[in-house]
């Protein structure tokens, strides 16, 4: 299967720089039965979570709705965007059930959605 890069005709930055980038713990806690709680690492993978919001035009949000309906189907599959703070290609994974909403105004439409990003 091939990788999915986000459409070139969307914006890639996000408003207000994006908001809050939130590192996902890469660990697992547990109580035995006797002693004090354990703490593992349950890998290495870096993920982060992130709630976006992005201003597009009415033809961006045709191409956005195509894109998450049809390319990620409904937003199961992972793509590549560039970080708008790094300028890196990251891996992301829209996230959560409603998976976006969209606040119009004007000519335009805020697009919000959460990001689960792979490093």
């Amino acid at each position: 299967m091939t990788s999915i890069l986000w459409p070139s005709s969307l914006p890639c930055g996000f408003v207000n720089g994006g908001g809050t980038e939130t590192r996902l713990a890469p660990k697992h806690s547990f109580e035995p039965e006797v002693g004090s709680p354990i703490t593992r690492r349950k890998g290495t993978l870096r993920q982060f979570s992130q709630d976006v919001e992005m201003v597009m035009t009415r033809l961006q949000l045709e191409t956005f709705e195509a894109f998450y309906m049809n390319t990620l189907k409904d937003g199961t599959l992972p793509f590549y965007m560039t970080h708008p703070r790094l300028r890196t290609q990251v891996k992301c994974l829209i996230v959560g059930d409603e998976g976006y909403a969209i606040n119009r105004f004007g000519s335009k439409v805020r697009v919000a959605f959460s990001l689960r990003i792979t490093r």
